[in-house]
């Protein structure tokens, strides 16, 4: 006679190893986003323009930190997407909604660094930000919507 097969409980170590990971996944995030808030914060200080000499300057900073976010929240999003969490939708759609915020705030400051006549740098900016959200807003957005309870 065989004897029943019972399955054993694997604890917590699966989840807590999903939050070590997502905190850890959150460091480049968050050295983004000190870097954005400093550059929104000399951004405004100067009255919303930038002093000539730092418009090539801060566009390398603005598009890593943009970068850094977006890396962190695909991270993240995916980590959320495969938690038992009843509340990993609802995070997932606060993680989709900040790094949205992130991208137009980039997209604002990005904006001022170009000339008047640079017609190709604002379509290349339109490009490249609808690419970030996408890649970077839509997936996580996705898991909250399709995780939403129908009528």
């Amino acid at each position: 006679m065989s004897e029943p097969v019972t399955s054993q409980n694997q604890g917590n170590g699966p989840v807590v190893l999903r939050i070590v990971l997502a905190v850890l996944c959150m460091i480049p995030g968050s050295m983004g986003l000190l870097v954005l808030g400093f550059l929104v914060y000399a951004f405004a200080a100067q009255g919303f323009r930038l002093i000539e000499s730092d418009k090539e300057l801060t566009r390398p900073y603005i598009i890593g930190s943009v970068v850094f976010i977006g890396s962190s929240v695909i991270a993240v999003g995916i980590i959320l997407r495969y938690a038992r969490s009843k509340r990993a939708p609802a995070a997932s759609l606060c993680l989709a909604i900040f790094f949205l915020i992130a991208v137009m705030i980039g997209t604002g400051m990005m904006q001022a660094t170009f000339d008047a006549g640079d017609s190709d740098s604002w379509l290349f900016l339109i490009i490249a930000s609808a690419f970030a959200i996408l890649t970077g807003a839509l997936p996580p957005f996705l898991h909250w919507w399709n995780a939403r309870p129908t009528a």
